[in-house]
This record gives C-alpha cells, structure tokens and sequence, in this order.
C-alpha cells in the first residue's frame, strides 16, 4: 500500500479491464481512494463494525475538492468515533433523517394544514360550515399561522382559547376549540402531526350544543374583539 501523495492519486488508476481500484492509505489506516476509470478520484474511509465484524464505508469527498491532508483529518475523526463504541455513518445518517423531518415539520405551517383539511376534509360539507371552520381557527391562531403545525403545543392552545374565554364568548371558545381538535385529528389520522393539542382540553358547561353557522359579520368582528381584549 503508497503512502498518499498527489503524484500518486494523479496516477493512480483501475487495471486492465476493471471499472474501478481501491487502495489504502499508509500514513492514515482506514483512509482510501476508489479511483474509475472515468478519472475520478474519491476519498473514503473503512472500519469494521465492533458489532457485527461488517466492513463499513464512508465517502469523504473528491480529490480536487478536498486535499489529501484534509481526507486524513476526516478519516481520523471517523476512526475515532469507532474507538469510541460510535458508528460514524448510522449517526450521519441519523442526522440527515432528522434534517429531513425538521425540513418537512417547517413546511407544514398552520396555515397550510388548516387549507388543506378544509380542501380535503370540508370540501364535502356544507359551504357555510366549512367557511366558518377555516375563519374561527384563522382569527383565533392568527398568531400561529406561520409557524409549524407540529409545534402547536397544548399550553399554547389552552392560552389562544383562554384569551376567547376571558372576553366573555364562551360559545366561540367552544366552537374553536371543536374545530380546531378535529382539524388536528384529520392530520393526525394522515400522518402530518404526530399528536394532537386540542385532546382534553375543557371548555366551559355554557358552550353552545347545537350547531350555527355564524356569518362572516359575526365571527371575524367576535373574534377579534377576543384576541385584542385578550
């Protein structure tokens, strides 16, 4: 095995016949290159699994774009990790799932959920139901629309439809909060919210049993008086 030097990775390459060729690092045990036959150079580092005695990989990066120095840097940071009892590659891959979820929870903004619950969900119901659904839990969580669903918590929820309460309308606080559990439950169902924060949640004995449609007049005005008296 060479000593990894430019001279050597400029003219390492596959044999005869082969489409590719992986050599190991003298100076830095675990560092190698794979190097193709399309001219391509590619750093990687190698393990062994403690656990399963499996030989591990993990590409590092492109000769050209990272220096050899810089490989040896990575690769021993990698070893060290093994040392440690860490697999280095289940953690990064952990990492980027986790990047992933967080990317996709961010996009996933009250907003968006209460559009398409109502696209989705309401589309079939009465158009005047629907309207009032999607306007209750706007004014009320107007606060909250842009941030994520997901991290709508229950202390917040509670807070939003106390403010409601506080202002005397006891009835709107009820029809929120009845829109907005079944909102929640809907995405829950689908998998877009790992919980929902409007679960057992109280609201008082005078709230309203049967079901009016409040027109537009009377809900945006109602609810904005809550949430400035709030």
């Amino acid at each position: 095995m060479p000593k990894f030097t430019d001279r050597y990775l400029a003219a390492v390459k596959p044999e005869p016949g082969r489409k590719d060729r992986i050599a190991f690092d003298t100076e830095c045990k675990g560092l190698g290159v794979r190097a193709t036959e399309a001219g391509t150079k590619t750093f990687l580092v190698q393990w062994t699994d403690p656990a399963t005695k499996a030989k591990r990989r993990e590409v590092l990066g492109v000769w050209g774009s990272i220096t050899t120095e810089k490989a040896r840097e990575a690769a021993g940071v990698r070893l060290g990790e093994v040392a440690k009892g860490i697999d280095p590659r289940a953690v990064r891959l952990e990492k980027r799932e986790a990047a992933i979820k967080a990317k996709a929870e961010a996009a996933l903004t009250l907003e968006t959920l209460v559009g398409d619950w109502a696209k989705l969900h309401l589309a079939p119901k009465r158009p005047r139901y629907a309207a009032e659904a999607v306007r209750a839990i706007k004014y009320a969580f107007a606060k909250h629309l842009k941030r994520p669903a997901m991290r709508l918590t229950k202390a917040e929820a509670v807070a939003v439809l106390d403010d409601v309460l506080k202002a005397g309308s006891v009835a709107m606080a009820g029809r929120t909060l009845a829109y907005a559990r079944a909102c929640y439950a809907w995405a829950e169902k689908r998998g877009k919210v790992a919980g929902n924060p409007f679960e057992g949640i109280p609201i008082g004995a005078g709230v309203e049993a049967r079901e009016r449609v409040l027109t537009p007049e009377e809900t945006g005005p109602r609810v904005e008086r809550c949430r400035r008296h709030g």
